[in-house]
């Protein structure tokens, strides 16, 4: 009889994923969250908004149905930041820390809505220091070595992250268009960790798979 010896490693327990699929599914949640959180509050909101020139945590800072639902979508984004810097385990800790700091700062943001001076001074602190962890994000993943995190990917989406930081910057300080600033901005940070989650997922599963392959092809065959 031809048998070949058990792997504890593939035959019991399987392939170990490094990237579960709830990690992806919370980095394609983070923007959805925010965008339809935003549409369905500007629709609950009783006042004038101009979705250009305001930003979205204006509809989070009047009491109403529309705060009630925006602040929600705040939350449940920032939280999605949480499940990704716990399930991208294939990038360095710095990566996942970054994450993680960036999700504390939409809980916080979340949490603090202008409704005064002090939490509008909190509000708008954590909202910069969100939006520029975010932005330099992508270096941070260079070390893990995955081809969708290489320096020739991540270079230039951290300039055009940091360039839209800038026009935001700008726009907060002289322009008309603030909150389309905004919303690029945001839906642009939130994006590029779905792209990395999908090609480090991709990537670890063909290895996977390689390395069952060729570990399974290599064993010697016994008779008993």
């Amino acid at each position: 009889m031809l048998h070949t010896g058990p792997r504890p490693d593939i035959d019991q327990a399987g392939p170990v994923r490094s990237v579960p699929w709830w990690a992806v599914v919370s980095a394609i949640c983070a923007p959805v969250t925010v965008l339809a959180a935003t549409v369905l509050g500007q629709w609950l909101y009783t006042r004038p908004y101009n979705p250009v020139a305001q930003t979205m945590s204006v509809l989070a800072g009047v009491a109403g149905r529309a705060a009630e639902v925006v602040t929600v979508g705040f939350m449940i984004a920032a939280a999605c930041h949480f499940a990704m810097a716990h399930g991208l385990r294939t990038l360095p800790r710095i990566s996942r820390f970054i994450l993680a700091a960036a999700g504390t700062c939409g809980m916080i943001l979340a949490l603090a809505r202008q409704t005064n001076e002090t939490l509008t001074c909190i509000h708008l602190t954590a909202t910069g220091a969100g939006a520029i962890l975010m932005a330099i994000w992508p270096l941070s993943t260079i070390a893990s070595g995955a081809p969708i995190c290489r320096a020739r990917l991540a270079v230039p989406a951290t300039i055009v992250l940091s360039s839209l930081l800038l026009w935001l910057g700008f726009e907060a300080l002289h322009g008309p268009a603030l909150g389309l600033a905004e919303r690029v901005c945001v839906l642009a940070e939130t994006a590029w960790p779905i792209v990395i989650a999908l090609g480090v997922r991709q990537v670890r599963a063909t290895a996977d798979s390689a390395a069952i392959a060729t570990e399974t092809a290599s064993e010697p065959a016994t008779v008993g």
